[in-house]
């Protein structure tokens, strides 16, 4: 969807029948998604096509924003895979007070900050960011399948599994239904173990009474 309105506007961009606002709130929904690279994109073919030598000052402005965070939060996203969560943490840590002025994209780097947090194994710091990021984007998957993770690592296998259906129907995909799966091996798992332990304690009873009553 966000390709497909990307494309109508930058055809509208070459007739000039389209406002730079237009085109900045375009790529702003392109880059909110996650789709960073597209809405530079997206603005640097808004600005070959203004009609202007220079393009437009507000699509400058806003595709030099957009290169900014882009960049910092690659970076802490690159830090992120090699494992290095610590400075993934701090570095969207430092993005957060640029976007604070723009919940979709605040919510997006909470997000991100809470999977940096689940790699830390600090999931009450992962919850507080997802729980915050839902509050600024309800329907926000990302935020739910990092929530999901965190409750996992609490030993809350109903709750992820909760919140990984939610996505699952919003988003079938592989990777959706593979964490799904996973939550409900963990889940079977424990519950197993709950009646394993239940048992044991039940039969620690009955040799206590019997002993009692020998």
């Amino acid at each position: 969807f966000f390709y497909f309105l990307a494309s109508s506007i930058i055809g509208e961009c070459r007739n000039n029948s389209i406002t730079s606002r237009s085109s900045i709130h375009c790529a702003d929904m392109l880059f909110e998604g996650g789709y960073m690279d597209g809405a530079i994109s997206f603005l640097e073919a808004t600005q070959r096509h203004s009609g202007s030598p220079k393009g437009s000052t507000l699509v400058s402005r806003r595709l030099s924003h957009m290169l900014n965070l882009s960049k910092q939060c690659k970076n802490g996203l690159g830090l992120y895979k090699q494992h290095n969560f610590a400075e993934a943490h701090k570095t969207f840590t430092a993005v957060l007070p640029q976007v604070q002025q723009r919940p979709n994209l605040a919510a997006l780097v909470l997000s991100y900050r809470a999977a940096a947090s689940v790699g830390l194994q600090k999931s009450n710091p992962a919850m507080e960011d997802c729980n915050n990021a839902l509050k600024l984007r309800p329907s926000f998957l990302k935020a739910r399948v990092v929530r999901a993770r965190a409750l996992l690592s609490m030993g809350k296998t109903e709750d992820a599994i909760r919140d990984l259906s939610y996505v699952k129907k919003a988003f079938p995909c592989t990777v959706i239904s593979q964490e799904y799966d996973r939550a409900q091996t963990w889940h079977e798992q424990k519950l197993k173990q709950q009646r394993n332990e239940e048992k044991k304690k039940l039969q620690r009873n009955e040799n206590d009474k019997k002993r009692r009553q020998q």
